[in-house]
C-alpha cells in the first residue's frame, strides 16, 4: 500500500485531514522496532484496524452508520452516547478530574478514565486531563494518543497491545489457564477486554479481524504471516480486565 493510498484512506470527516498520521507513525519508532518489513506490515495493520472498522463505529454511538462510514472506518472521533464522567476518585491526588469534564472514549483507540487522559498527557506533554477534547480537535493529537494507547499497557504489570502482538510479553501460568497467547487475538483483549473477547465466536470480533486480512491484502502481505486461528481470535480468551471492574 503506497503512501498516497494510505493518505487518502486517512482523510478524515468534519474537514479534518488525518493524512499527518503518515508522518507521525514514524516518530514512533518503537512500533517499528520488529525484526523484518513483513512484521513492520503486520503491525502497521493492526494498529490501522483497531483504529477503525465496525467496533470502532457502533460502539460508539446510537446515530445510524452509513455504509460508506463503514466503508472508510473512522465514523466518529468520540463516543456519542456516554452520560458517565469516567472519573476515578482513587486517583484524585495524582489526576483530579477538572469540573464538568468527562473523560469518555475519544480518538483512534479506547482511552477512558482520567488517569488515562492524565498519562497520556504527561507522555505527549499535552494538558488532556484539563482538556480532553484536544483529542477531537487535533487529528494529530488523536493519532498520537492512538499510537500511545498502543503502545502503553493498560495497567501495571499487564502487557501492552504492542508486546502482545509482537510476541515480547511472556504469558504467566495464569495467562495460559485464561487461554491468553500472544498475536493479534490478544491486542483486541488488551484494549476491548471482554466487550469482545471470551464470548466465543460472535459478530464484533469476526468483523475486526477480516478488516485486519483486508488491510494485510492492501499492503501486499500474505495472509499466512499471522497465523493460525487461534492466534487471530480471542473468543476463548478471558479479558485481562473484567468489566465487573470500576474502571477498564
Amino acid at each position: 500500500m503506497s503512501q498516497a493510498e494510505l493518505a487518502a484512506d486517512f482523510e478524515g470527516k468534519k474537514g479534518k485531514k488525518r493524512t499527518e498520521y503518515i508522518l507521525d507513525v514514524d516518530s514512533h519508532g518503537a512500533c517499528s522496532r520488529t525484526a523484518s518489513l513483513n512484521w513492520l506490515a503486520l503491525e502497521v495493520g493492526a494498529v490501522r484496524r483497531e483504529a477503525g472498522g465496525p467496533k470502532h463505529c457502533l460502539h460508539r454511538g446510537n446515530k445510524v452508520v452509513t455504509r460508506e462510514q463503514l466503508s472508510r472506518d473512522l465514523c466518529y472521533n468520540k463516543e456519542m452516547n456516554s452520560n458517565l464522567r469516567y472519573c476515578d476518585e482513587h486517583y484524585k491526588n495524582t489526576y483530579p478530574c477538572a469540573p464538568g469534564v468527562a473523560y469518555y472514549d475519544r480518538g483512534a483507540l479506547p482511552i477512558y478514565w482520567n488517569y488515562n487522559y492524565g498519562e497520556a498527557g504527561k507522555d505527549l506533554k499535552v494538558d488532556l486531563l484539563n482538556h480532553p477534547e484536544y483529542i477531537e480537535q487535533n487529528a494529530t493529537l488523536a493519532f498520537q494518543v492512538a499510537i500511545w494507547r498502543w503502545m502503553t499497557p493498560i495497567k501495571e504489570h499487564q502487557p501492552s497491545a504492542h508486546e502482545v502482538f509482537i510476541g515480547t510479553w511472556t504469558p504467566t501460568k495464569n495467562d495460559n489457564l485464561a487461554k491468553r497467547v500472544s498475536g493479534f487475538g490478544a491486542t483486541m483483549n488488551v484494549l476491548y477486554e471482554d466487550l469482545i473477547c471470551g464470548h466465543g465466536d460472535n459478530e464484533s470480533m469476526n468483523s475486526i479481524i477480516s478488516h485486519y486480512l483486508y488491510y494485510l491484502d492492501l499492503m501486499g502481505v500474505g495472509r499466512e504471516e499471522v497465523g493460525p486461528h487461534e492466534i487471530l481470535s480471542c473468543a476463548k480468551q478471558v479479558a485481562f480486565n473484567p468489566s465487573v471492574s470500576s474502571s477498564p
